[in-house]
């Protein structure tokens, strides 16, 4: 069981604010260069290119949101296997009233892109407070390493 030696060194965990990381992604001062456009023209963020890491030794990640985390009314996040946006792997998606918990999400993949979609912006006055409010997304990115896939298979 040398492979469950030294657990806490096996794998690369992050914690972020996925939102805040995918506004700052678009700002002109931003020095990585982890945005791509879609075919549709959905501005993207490579999720693998956020940190400094060989994404190659790992063989998934989970991206575990806090409880504090919430997605604007209407809002969804979506996840693709490919820079071009045609591999949808999975979406969250906020309703107009959404006050559950983010569920957390398993990759079994290492690339993965994330387009942000802020929802429709049509809404009646008395839902103002709903749909300017900013999304809250702070999460763990926690990276499986590929050994540990052997085993458990």
């Amino acid at each position: 069981m040398e492979q469950w030696n030294n657990f806490n060194s096996q794998f690369r965990k992050f914690k972020i604010d996925l939102f805040t990381e995918y506004n700052k992604s678009f700002s002109q001062y931003s020095k990585k260069n982890i945005v791509n456009y879609s075919n549709f023209n959905n501005k993207m963020i490579a999720l693998h290119e956020i940190f400094d890491f060989d994404p190659n030794n790992y063989s998934g990640f989970v991206i575990s949101f806090e409880k504090e985390a919430n997605l604007t009314a209407l809002a969804k996040l979506q996840f693709y296997s490919d820079c071009y946006g045609e591999n949808l792997i999975h979406e969250i998606a906020a309703n107009k009233k959404n006050k559950q918990k983010i569920e957390s999400v398993v990759f079994n993949q290492t690339k993965v892109w994330m387009y942000y979609h802020t929802g429709s912006r049509v809404f009646n006055t008395s839902d103002w407070n709903l749909y300017t409010n900013e999304s809250i997304l702070p999460c763990s990115l926690v990276y499986i390493p590929k050994i540990w896939y052997y085993y458990l298979i």
